[in-house]
């Protein structure tokens, strides 16, 4: 196969994968449908019954933390405490510091 027969095979395969929706996101679809069309079906006067419909995005974005803190020019702190505001270089230390000895993430 040459490039340019495979640059075509790629977009076509590119192509299909969006345009042509999994069997499960059909199915997802057609629940929400249904759901909804039940709700519909079903007027009320009460507060209780309430359709909120949403489209979220978020992407993480993952680093190594402590060269994150030597590029921006923060240096290690004397100690290590959770800071519920940070204002400052030395509580971002300092907070950076209590996550990382236990070994887990905030955000």
């Amino acid at each position: 196969m040459s490039f340019k027969e495979g640059c075509i095979a790629s977009f076509v395969l590119l192509f299909l994968a969006m345009y042509i929706p999994s069997q499960k996101y059909v199915a997802d679809l057609k629940q929400i449908r249904d759901g909804l069309l039940s709700e519909e079906g079903f007027p009320s006067t009460k507060r209780e019954n309430k359709v909120a419909i949403g489209f979220g995005s978020c992407v993480d974005v993952t680093a190594v933390g402590v060269k994150v803190m030597e590029k921006i020019g923060i240096s290690p702190p004397n100690g290590t405490i959770h800071n519920s505001v940070i204002a400052t270089e030395e509580q971002l230390a300092e907070t950076f510091g209590f996550f990382f000895e236990r070994g887990s993430a905030s955000e």
